[in-house]
């Protein structure tokens, strides 16, 4: 089943797989109905049955839509509704991203002694390479992109959230990141804090000696 469908949409899938909604959701199943795994999603007692006189596809369709309009409360508070613990960890991942931001920008502002530089450079980091270094892996430097806290990051980004890039492994199952530990995740992230605040003072102290 789909997840953040709203209610025509919900109602849309509903039309399209109707022997998936009536044999596996809550609710009733029409007689002579060929479940694959028995009635809402029970064993079906001496295999797939038959099925003589099985409605019509127009019917089905009817059927699933009138069980999915009485279900669609409940798909509605497990699926559109976050739970409080994915809100506390994703306010939690939001200001890490952006106190990475912050540390790094003021780095490298301190480095270079201005502003509108790093703010480029920092939206090419975003926006162009971190998208190219997390989903494309580049043969022999690997190692160089597990190295870009962008990547770092999504690989530490909530479940419940839609990734900003490297597919769609919401639904599926199937991360389009290139592969790296939390372990290693973490070990990046400390690495750009520590190093770019170390560099953003040492180059501050020694303008002002």
């Amino acid at each position: 089943m789909p997840a953040g469908l709203s209610r025509p949409g919900f109602l849309a899938w509903a039309g399209d797989h109707p022997v998936e909604v009536l044999c596996d959701l809550p609710g009733p199943v029409p007689e002579n109905l060929p479940c694959p795994n028995g009635p809402n999603g029970g064993p079906t007692v001496g295999g797939t049955p038959s099925a003589p006189g099985e409605p019509s596809p127009a019917v089905l369709k009817t059927l699933a839509i009138q069980n999915a309009e009485k279900i669609y409360p409940g798909y509605a508070a497990t699926f559109l509704s976050p739970s409080n613990l994915l809100m506390i960890y994703s306010g939690l991942w939001i200001e890490l991203e952006a106190v990475i931001g912050f540390i790094v920008g003021l780095g490298l502002g301190s480095l270079m002694g201005q502003r509108t530089v790093p703010v480029v450079l920092l939206i090419v980091l975003e926006l162009v390479l971190t998208p190219i270094f997390s989903t494309a892996v580049i043969a022999h430097v690997i190692n160089l992109q597990r190295g870009v806290v962008g990547l770092a990051m999504a690989h530490l980004e909530p479940g419940g959230l839609p990734l900003a890039f490297g597919g769609d492994n919401r639904g599926t199952g199937i991360s389009h990141l290139v592969p790296e530990s939390t372990a290693i995740a973490v070990v990046v992230i400390l690495a750009w804090l520590v190093g770019w605040t170390a560099l953003g003072a040492w180059r501050m102290m020694t303008r002002d000696a």
